[in-house]
């Protein structure tokens, strides 16, 4: 049986590496795993993006959705994963998140950490046969 102790260290997220933003790169970071379907019902994903969301849920990023919506998704799911370093303080500092990383958080977010060792083979190998949708 699960513990409060348990839950709440779940809500404080997990410890995992991201692509980095070199080839060959990694950097370290603490995301937690928000629903989609609670972002959509809180308002945190706008009304204009929710087909985009619901595309995006049901096909995953292979789908061929609208480059801008997609990357305002990316965006908001990434804000509300990522604990340490927070996505402000990656934009305070002038680096952002590439394309690779958006993938990588929205993997994350929607499987978990195992979803991530396609990424530690792009960064390894600098090609990878995984579905990053």
């Amino acid at each position: 049986m699960n513990s409060h102790v348990d839950y709440r260290k779940y809500s404080e997220g997990q410890r995992v590496m991201l692509p980095g933003w070199e080839a060959d790169t990694e950097f370290e970071a603490v995301l937690r795993r928000p629903s989609m379907l609670a972002l959509a019902a809180a308002g945190v994903i706008p009304n204009e993006l929710l087909s985009c969301a619901r595309r995006l849920f049901d096909e995953g990023i292979s789908g061929e959705l609208p480059m801008d919506e997609l990357g305002r998704v990316l965006g908001i799911v990434a804000e509300n994963s990522l604990v340490s370093p927070t996505l402000a303080e990656l934009e305070e500092s002038g680096v952002g998140l590439t394309d690779l990383q958006l993938a990588a958080i929205y993997n994350f977010a929607m499987t978990g950490v195992r979803s991530l060792q396609c990424f530690r083979q792009v960064a390894e190998n600098s090609e990878c046969d995984c579905d990053v949708g």
